[in-house]
């Protein structure tokens, strides 16, 4: 997939149909106006976009070893935790 891109607009095609055969037509503020939808940042003051992402990572190990002579006694233990923790937030505010 590839994009073109001019100041106003910008179109988007698929390799299966070449770039000769798509056509672009600005709109004039008119046509902008008929449209269903869309947001005018002119209705707002101020627009704030952001991100942030985390990443956490535990590890505990426990051992304990113990072992005594010809044929007699012993103790093993061990104990393996790990915990991995991460997420994403994205936002966008807009305000008065």
């Amino acid at each position: 997939m590839e994009s073109m891109q001019t100041e106003r607009f910008t179109a988007t095609y698929i390799e299966e149909i070449p770039p000769s055969d798509l056509a672009m037509t600005e709109l004039s503020e008119a046509d902008l106006d008929e449209c269903a939808g869309g947001l005018s940042l002119g209705d707002f003051s101020s627009l704030m976009d952001g991100s942030s992402s985390f990443f956490g990572q535990e590890r505990l190990s426990l051992g304990q070893a113990t072992f005594a002579g010809p044929n007699g006694s012993g103790t093993i233990s061990t104990l393996d935790f790990e915990r991995t923790i991460s997420g994403a937030n994205r936002f966008t505010s807009l305000g008065k």
